[in-house]
């Protein structure tokens, strides 16, 4: 009863954002921040097993980005969130990163699997509303986390990875979010 009213509260609330996104409260945020923090809230939610391995791969000195930080953590949540309910126990070890892309310094945020990927027929929907490959899904998880990434200045970008698993990276291109 527990589980299936966490399934249906997560449901309305993902339908509620859908139907009236937030506000964005732009912050001088420090993008390794985000990524350590889900990593933290992943390894201890029921929901992961001690089987999951989630690495976190962030440099030593900041990312500065002008962003909303909860949402930030929206995004990171939503796509590591996925990548776990859909890649089982076997899957690899799941990486949250933030870093700077060369040689432009744009600041960036990224999960990586290492399981069953996205089927092709899926792969070119999956940032439509209610598009999901599973039968207890909204289809709102990743079309959520494209819309704030783009009130916050940024692209999220899906690459397919060569022998399954699959790379989100969202990418900061507004220069006035960041500075080098």
């Amino acid at each position: 009863v527990l589980r299936e009213s966490d399934r249906l509260n997560a449901t309305i609330s993902s339908f509620l954002a859908y139907a009236r996104p937030g506000r964005v409260d732009v912050t001088r945020v420090d993008a390794r921040r985000p990524v350590q923090d889900t990593a933290a809230l992943l390894k201890n939610s029921p929901e992961t097993s001690e089987h999951h391995v989630i690495d976190v791969v962030v440099p030593a000195t900041p990312v500065w980005l002008d962003a909303d930080e909860h949402q930030l953590r929206q995004i990171v949540w939503n796509l590591a969130h996925n990548a776990l309910k859909h890649n089982g126990d076997a899957a690899g070890p799941l990486e949250l990163r933030a870093g700077k892309l060369p040689p432009t310094q744009r600041p960036y945020l990224e999960v990586i699997d290492r399981g069953q990927g996205i089927p092709e027929a899926l792969a070119e929907r999956i940032f439509e509303p209610f598009v999901t490959g599973e039968s207890r899904g909204t289809g709102l998880g990743l079309f959520l986390a494209r819309e704030l990434a783009q009130a916050n200045g940024a692209t999220l970008i899906f690459e397919p990875r060569p022998g399954g698993g699959s790379v989100f990276r969202l990418v900061f291109s507004d220069p006035l979010r960041w500075r080098a």
